[in-house]
């Protein structure tokens, strides 16, 4: 949602950052833990929630993925996928 605000508020560049320092958390988490979870502490790459239970906990990091890290934004009802990168 954050990221989004940025995003939609011309701040592209600090919702990029963002998104690498999320990515960089989950990959430092399931390096630690092992372990793909419900979800991360706010504060540090440190899993929290369900553990073994991919669910919430793989849905960020794919959007992430795409949507600021690539730069896409894919409108499933209209079968549209547009670039974001301004």
């Amino acid at each position: 949602m954050v990221q989004e605000g940025l995003r939609c508020n011309g701040r592209w560049d600090l919702a990029q950052e963002l998104a690498k320092k999320f990515a960089s958390a989950v990959v430092e988490t399931c390096q630690r833990q092992r372990d793909v979870t419900e979800n991360l502490a706010p504060d540090q790459p440190l899993a929290c929630g369900a553990g073994k239970f991919v669910g919430w906990g793989g849905v960020g990091p794919v959007s992430n993925l795409i949507e600021y890290r690539l730069g896409f934004d894919v409108d499933a009802p209209h079968r549209r996928v547009e670039e974001l990168f301004q």
